[in-house]
């Protein structure tokens, strides 16, 4: 026969062990997920790592580069969207700022080249899929000679499939060029851009146009 004191101390026993497993797990698991842009590091893990090599994220045509970790601070350099990876971390782990997450990164192809820029734009592209969703190019039988749209003065051949991008020429209404398959169209998240071969009087040149100046 169980003593009513011993069967007391056994369900307390069992009571105070099925607290404890359920706490356990819960206070570790927080720190399995990767903190969003605008969770405080803390309750989470850091959603990168020193030495990671960064994407923009699809949606984002470009980023600042930031001499601090602040929506105020100073631009240091502009960085146009690229499909491949574009930034590297330099310091870890990130920095809050009250309202988002900053990472100190520097450029893939030239580190020195250093700024913050806000987690929110900011990817791993081995987890999430580099190309933007976007509408198909046109079905055009590549190369072909055209003009620009009547609806445009003129245009400006970039040296970057972006409406960032350099400006190599210009061109206007009446000209012709020779648009190219290669290298291939590509879409900047907003809209398609074709690579073209153009003589004008200041000589040959090459570089992207907007889909939509093409006729």
């Amino acid at each position: 026969m169980i003593k009513p004191g011993f069967r007391h101390i056994v369900t307390l026993s069992i009571l105070l062990c099925a607290v404890l497993g359920i706490a356990q797990p819960a206070a570790a698991r927080p720190l399995a997920l990767h903190c969003s842009a605008y969770t405080q590091s803390g309750i989470c893990s850091p959603a990168f790592a020193l030495n990671q090599q960064l994407a923009i994220q699809p949606q984002v045509a470009f980023v600042w580069l930031r001499q601090n970790p602040s929506s105020a601070a100073a631009v240091v350099a502009t960085v146009i969207w690229t499909s491949k990876p574009a930034l590297v971390v330099l310091q870890f782990p990130e920095v809050w700022d009250g309202y988002q997450n900053w990472w100190n990164v520097g450029l893939v192809s030239n580190s020195a080249l250093r700024g913050w820029v806000e987690q929110a734009s900011l990817h791993d592209l081995s987890i999430i899929a580099p190309t933007p969703a976007g509408p198909p190019a046109a079905a055009w039988k590549t190369p072909f000679t055209a003009t620009i749209s009547s609806a445009l003065p003129f245009v400006w051949i970039r040296s970057t499939a972006s409406s960032e991008g350099p400006v190599v020429s210009t061109l206007f209404l009446g000209n012709r060029f020779t648009v190219l398959g290669t290298p291939q169209p590509e879409y900047d998240g907003r809209q398609w851009w074709w690579y073209v071969r153009a003589i004008t009087s200041a000589g040959r040149s090459e570089g992207y146009i907007e889909q939509a100046a093409i006729n």
